[in-house]
């Protein structure tokens, strides 16, 4: 859900961000869910929880991967992109959007 309400920005540079944005989440996610070290865990429900987590951001990492692979997407410049002291108010929008989840 977090991906579908931040790629569908009205305009080509904010979904560029976004892609970038929600790779460095879900690469976020998937070091935070490895450190946990999934067999040191005794609660079956949390372990596949995790799992199921670790997955997702495997996955959508592998997507947006290919995505930037086959546009040819560039990061962007987040010098060039700053506002109000922010370097990139679409990632921190994104980054907030994740603390709420």
């Amino acid at each position: 859900m977090l991906a579908i309400k931040h790629l569908s920005a009205p305009s080509e540079s904010e979904i560029v961000d976004s892609i970038f944005g929600i790779k460095k989440v879900a690469e976020s996610e998937i070091k935070k869910t490895s450190k946990t070290s999934l067999d040191e865990q005794h609660d079956k429900s949390r372990i596949l929880a995790d799992r199921q987590s670790l997955e997702s951001a495997e996955f959508l990492v592998k997507l947006l991967v290919n995505i930037i692979k086959m546009f040819k997407l560039t990061e962007p410049d987040a010098y060039r992109r700053k506002t109000d002291e922010v370097e990139n108010p679409v990632f921190a929008a994104i980054i907030q959007s994740w603390k709420e989840l």
